[in-house]
């Protein structure tokens, strides 16, 4: 309404000034409106980075959940190494090979079938 009063002086004195600038502060409402809903829909600076904060802590809780696993896989690796070498010092004081010996474990496990399907069918 402060506009219409200043359009009115501006215009020239009288009620006519009035009426003109309330009938286009009247036409141009539902334009304003609508210029002011696309503003408000679209996303602002704000809302943009926490979108990216929120994106960066969930990153940095699955890499720390990776790293947690790492190491845990990295520990079991290594308690694997620590069993395995007797084991391969073994074979080698035998004059084997670990292929040897993996050969041997495989047809050991055949026979071991074999022998399960023949006392399944007695």
């Amino acid at each position: 309404s402060l506009i219409a009063v200043v359009a009115g002086i501006y215009i020239g004195t009288g009620w006519a000034g009035y009426v003109f600038c309330y009938i286009v502060i009247v036409m141009t409402a539902p334009y304003t409106v609508k210029q002011r809903t696309i503003l408000n829909r679209t996303p602002t600076w704000r809302a943009a980075l926490n979108d990216i904060r929120m994106s960066v802590d969930k990153l940095h809780s699955q890499v720390t959940k990776l790293q947690k696993q790492n190491d845990s896989l990295a520990a079991q690796a290594q308690r694997l190494r620590d069993i395995e070498a007797p084991f391969i010092k073994m074979i080698e004081e035998q004059g084997h090979t670990v292929n040897d010996i993996r050969i041997l474990a495989r047809e050991n496990r055949s026979v071991l079938l074999e022998m399960e399907k023949l006392t399944e069918t007695e």
